[in-house]
């Protein structure tokens, strides 16, 4: 009799073991509700008539046009836009790490996009981030709305995207000079002859220096293409920066990467070796 009632506590005591397991395994495996992130006024509509759209978590809205600056209306990628003596044209989306639409980030996110800008017969190419003023040939430029908004499970493709500018234009800000000569070595084995190697304009192209912002180093603003001797300038407006060289990752570099700083009217040197390693 004894045996049958140990029997049978050890049955219940199993039958409760594998109860709680399922209700634990239920419980963990359900599936948790989508955390839905909603912001309480979604659009703005500013003086001008344009409609800006909330960015969340923030939920923030980019600045309106003032009587001294210009909105842009909407252009694709490789589409020309032309506004009073600027023309501003997006070449490719550099990075959409946007919060889709309905779920809750961390991290709200940003678009980058390559644009080229053109005014007075200057031409520059630099990299806007959403909602930060960059300035080009002499104008502050502002990627101020980017269309579709990002949904989950859904693939934007390049031509989908839409952007809108907003252009701030004769505002005195200080400008620079950076320049500095690239020197290449090391790059062909060498031969009893004892012949130097040739350095090659096409050599320079593949160097390309590349000036980030000091405080986002994954933001680049621009690439600048060395000439056939290696000397290369550009002017850029005051501040911090942070300068590399494209190429091999054996590459040996002499004078980068760095910092730098801008300051107006004046000349910040830059000199780079870059030992290939070829001997």
């Amino acid at each position: 009799m004894r045996n049958k009632n140990k029997t049978t506590l050890i049955t219940i005591a199993l039958l409760a073991a594998i109860l709680v397991l399922l209700v634990g395994y239920s419980f963990w495996s359900m599936p948790s509700a989508p955390q839905i992130s909603g912001c309480a006024v979604e659009t703005k509509t500013c003086p001008d008539g344009s409609v800006l759209r909330s960015m969340p978590p923030s939920c923030t809205f980019a600045p309106c046009a003032s009587p001294q600056q210009l909105a842009t209306s909407t252009v694709k990628i490789n589409q020309i836009l032309k506004e009073q003596a600027i023309t501003i044209t997006p070449l490719e989306v550099v990075e959409d790490s946007r919060c889709a639409r309905g779920v809750m980030c961390i991290q709200a996110g940003t678009v980058k996009v390559r644009v080229k800008v053109e005014a007075e017969n200057k031409s520059e190419e630099v990299v806007l981030t959403q909602g930060v003023p960059v300035v080009a040939v002499g104008k502050q430029i502002l990627l101020r709305d980017v269309t579709p908004e990002k949904e989950v499970q859904t693939v934007i493709v390049p031509n989908d995207y839409q952007f809108n500018f907003l252009i701030t234009g004769g505002v005195d800000i200080g400008r620079g000079v950076l320049a500095g000569q690239m020197k290449l070595i090391n790059t062909c084995k060498k031969k009893a002859t004892s012949t130097p190697c040739l350095v090659s304009a096409a050599m320079y192209a593949q160097k390309k220096v590349l000036v980030y912002s000091a405080t986002d180093k994954e933001n680049l603003i621009i690439a600048i293409t060395p000439d056939a001797n290696g000397k290369f300038s550009i002017t850029l407006p005051e501040g911090n920066y942070y300068a590399n060289v494209s190429g091999s990752t054996s590459d040996i570099l002499y004078g980068v990467p760095r910092e730098f700083s801008i300051e107006k009217t004046k000349t910040t040197p830059l000199d780079i070796s870059i030992d290939a390693g070829m001997q």
